[in-house]
């Protein structure tokens, strides 16, 4: 399923994500406020769904298909900020894997020809709604978030075209869409984790790198 949203529409969303009111934006673009909720309803759909999560928590859900429309309708409106600046874009993340149990927030992973870049980036960035949130231990990816800390609903991270950041998030997710018994392996560790840690998502995150390092050298491996 493909949600084709217009200029029109795109600049909807950014004034509502802008904090603009139904009514202010149905006086810009000159139809009723009830016409303007029916439109945002439509392609903002993740207000209506069960994605978002607290920040800082941990709950997993069983995968939901919904999740690749949302995040498809959403690229779209990365792509209509800043497609001047990017050489890639990828849905990443357990929500990306059919069958995964995650966390219900969408990972967007974006490659640019340099980190340099962030600077004219990041305002284009927070006019669609991301805030910048620093990585302390991450200085190869800049980190942006979606949605107030209640409910975070997007992720996403920039990275450099053909870094290891780019390449090993990419080849994790589609090793794992293709290898079910490693990817079962997968969420039955989330599982265990999240019901360890469902306040301390640091802790939970830590304690699944070995098996996702594990898991990426064997993505190369079957690559090559």
């Amino acid at each position: 399923m493909d949600i084709k949203i217009t200029p029109r529409k795109t600049e909807m969303i950014k004034m509502r994500n802008e904090g603009k009111t139904l009514q202010e934006i149905g006086e810009t673009f000159r139809i009723s406020r009830e016409r303007v909720r029916q439109i945002l309803t439509k392609y903002m759909p993740e207000y209506k769904s069960k994605l978002g999560l607290k920040q800082g928590t941990v709950k997993l859900v069983r995968y939901n298909p919904e999740w690749e429309i949302l995040y498809k309708a959403e690229e779209k409106i990365v792509l209509a900020t800043i497609d001047r600046y990017i050489f890639d874009i990828a849905h990443i993340g357990s929500t990306s894997i059919p069958g995964m149990y995650a966390k219900p927030i969408i990972h967007i992973l974006v490659a640019v020809k340099s980190l340099s870049e962030a600077k004219q980036i990041t305002p284009l960035l927070s006019s669609i709604g991301y805030g910048y949130s620093p990585l302390p231990f991450k200085a190869e990816r800049i980190f942006f978030v979606k949605g107030p800390k209640e409910k975070r609903l997007f992720h996403l991270s920039l990275v450099e075209k053909d870094s290891p950041e780019w390449v090993d998030s990419i080849l994790f997710c589609e090793y794992l869409r293709t290898h079910k018994e490693d990817a079962k392996k997968y969420s039955k560790l989330k599982l265990a984790l999240a019901k360890k840690y469902k306040n301390d998502r640091n802790s939970y995150t830590a304690e699944k790198q070995k098996f996702i390092k594990d898991i990426i050298e064997k993505a190369h491996t079957w690559n090559n």
